[in-house]
């Protein structure tokens, strides 16, 4: 990720699938108790909705100074797998509000993101794409294709014009004759 930063992209991942993700682990850390995993689920969601430093902070001071997670086994368990894959700089501000600009509403996915991408490979023929190199490449290899083909068609309407252009002239001229005997 650290890469990806570095050439100035923004990681962005989608909310429906980092609460996915988190139910996962959840379900793993605490298979039998429901009571926290709605503790843990409702500070998942007070950081999501962090959009400041301070905010970020507020949340970090509930996960370590609150009774709401008492100093289990599963507790200490799950707080170490959301620093270590979550609450990381390099990673945190691409599913907080604080990474996000203007989240509102049904804009906390990027599945508009996921749909053009999958546009784009429907529309160059592939289904399944690996990777946005892959992607790449073969939208270069459609825009190549399609570019010959759209040569090849207006060559065709050109020719056609200009025969239907002369032919037009050439009945013009002959009705012209036609009335003037």
């Amino acid at each position: 990720m650290g890469a990806i930063k570095n050439i100035g992209c923004h990681l962005l991942l989608c909310a429906f699938h980092s609460h996915y993700t988190f139910g996962e682990k959840l379900h793993y850390f605490f298979p039998n108790d429901k009571r926290a995993q709605v503790e843990w689920t409702k500070l998942i969601f007070q950081f999501e909705q962090c959009r400041t430093d301070e905010d970020v902070e507020n949340a970090n001071a509930v996960m370590y100074n609150s009774n709401r997670f008492p100093d289990t086994a599963a507790s200490n368990g799950f707080r170490t797998y959301l620093e270590d894959n979550w609450l990381d700089y390099n990673i945190i501000d691409a599913w907080i509000d604080r990474g996000r600009a203007n989240r509102e509403g049904l804009m906390n996915t990027n599945n508009f993101t996921e749909a053009h991408f999958r546009v784009m490979s429907t529309f160059i023929g592939h289904k399944k794409v690996d990777g946005i190199h892959m992607l790449m490449s073969k939208l270069l290899d459609f825009l190549k294709e399609w570019e010959v083909k759209w040569t090849t068609h207006n060559q065709g309407k050109v020719q056609t014009e200009k025969r239907s252009t002369r032919e037009e002239k050439e009945t013009e001229i002959s009705s012209k004759r036609l009335r003037a005997s």
